[in-house]
């Protein structure tokens, strides 16, 4: 009679069998270049796949599963032990600019982020920070995993960079001048109101670029302080934004 292995006490499996699964395992592990293909399923799946040949590794899937989940708590804690969970916004508005941030975007977006958020600040400085990681249009964002980011970006849209309280004034005296005259006749904190107002394709983003590098929040007094970060917003979403 041939010798039966048990698995379960309710199953028992031919040792024939076991050998031959053995020995097919074997084949395909130690082929560098297996001339069949490899397919990873459910097992759920395998009554509706006519092409299963032999199936191995029950538990594996859920065992990677866990793996990767003790790897993104490590990863995780370790980013938190870096310090950016203590980024002050006024950084932000300091750094976005430079052609070289300070910062490692990712994990910026990742830690600073779900902080800035909460914050009762709307126009934050975002999308450069997206775009160094790779993340260059809606989509990509949606499936990314910087969902505070996201978040920002959409309280940002629901919102108008132009302050409609001064628009008669734009449009009275600065309607008519370009980007660089706008910075080189208006005093600082009237440059952040009327730039906004500027049909997007008409903006100088060089010339708006340094103004913004030459200046910080701390410069101005409110309310100009939120019309400086609103312009820095307006900037940050022309120069390296998308559309939501």
């Amino acid at each position: 009679m041939e010798q039966m292995i048990s698995l379960k006490e309710e199953t028992a499996i031919p040792a024939r069998i076991l050998r031959y699964c053995k020995e097919q395992m074997y084949e395909l592990v130690k082929s560098e270049k297996p001339e069949k293909k490899l397919s990873v399923i459910d097992i759920d799946e395998l009554d509706t796949s006519e092409e299963v040949e032999f199936v191995v590794g029950v538990g594996i899937a859920q065992a990677q599963i866990e793996k990767k989940e003790k790897l993104a708590e490590r990863e995780e804690k370790a980013l938190a032990e870096s310090g950016y969970q203590g980024i002050n916004l006024s950084d932000v508005y300091t750094d976005f600019a430079k052609d070289n941030s300070i910062f490692d975007p990712e994990k910026l977006l990742k830690l600073a982020f779900p902080i800035f958020r909460r914050s009762s600040t709307t126009f934050i400085p975002v999308f450069r920070y997206l775009r160094d990681v790779g993340v260059n249009n809606a989509e990509t964002l949606n499936g990314s995993p910087y969902t505070s980011a996201r978040a920002v970006c959409e309280k940002i849209a629901k919102k108008s960079y132009a302050l409609s309280s001064y628009k008669s004034q734009y449009e009275k005296y600065w309607s008519g001048k370009t980007t660089a005259e706008i910075i080189e006749e208006a005093p600082p904190e009237k440059v952040a109101i009327f730039i906004p107002y500027q049909d997007p394709k008409n903006v100088d983003l060089e010339f708006l670029r340094k103004f913004i590098l030459g200046h910080k929040p701390s410069d101005f007094i409110d309310p100009y302080s939120s019309f400086y970060r609103k312009l820095c917003s307006f900037y940050d979403k022309l120069a390296y934004g998308f559309d939501l």
